[in-house]
C-alpha cells in the first residue's frame, strides 16, 4: 500500500458502488469482501478479492461495486497524487456521500487570481 491514504477504510455494502474520479495512480485495496472494478476507457474490469489490489492506470471515472460487504482503502504514492473526489454510492433510496474531494484545483485557481490582482504579467519573450 502506498503512503499517503486518500480516505481510511471504507465499507461498502452489498450493492452499493465507491465513485473515484480523475484517480490515475491510486492505488485500491480490499481488505474484506469482494469488489468488481471498471474503469472509464478501459475494455478490462477486475475481481478484487480480500488482499488483492489495483492500482488505476486511467483518469476518468472508477467504480467499485461490491458483491458483499466490503472494505477497502485508497491510497497514493504522493500527496499531490489522490483522485479529484471519492463518492460512496449506496445501492436503494440512501443519498450519495462524498467521502473525498481535492481541494488542489480550488486553492490553484484562487491563488492564481490573487497574485494576478498583485503581479503584472510577463511581457511576451522577443525572438
Amino acid at each position: 500500500m502506498d503512503g499517503y491514504l486518500i480516505n481510511g477504510s471504507v465499507g461498502i455494502p452489498r450493492g452499493s458502488m465507491l465513485r473515484i474520479d480523475e484517480g490515475a495512480g491510486v492505488l485500491l485495496y480490499v481488505w474484506e469482501g469482494e469488489v468488481w472494478l471498471t474503469q472509464e476507457g478501459s475494455c478490462r474490469d477486475h475481481v478484487l478479492q480480500a488482499g488483492q489490489w489495483f492500482r488505476l492506470d486511467r483518469g476518468g471515472a472508477a467504480l467499485a461495486h461490491a458483491f458483499q460487504r466490503s472494505v477497502v482503502s485508497l491510497s497514493a504514492s504522493t500527496p499531490e497524487a489522490p483522485a479529484r473526489a471519492v463518492t460512496l454510492l449506496p445501492g436503494g433510496k440512501d443519498l450519495p456521500v462524498v467521502l473525498h474531494r481535492s481541494a488542489q484545483p480550488a486553492a490553484r485557481g484562487a491563488l492564481r487570481r490573487l497574485f494576478s490582482q498583485y503581479v503584472p504579467p510577463r511581457p511576451a519573450a522577443a525572438n
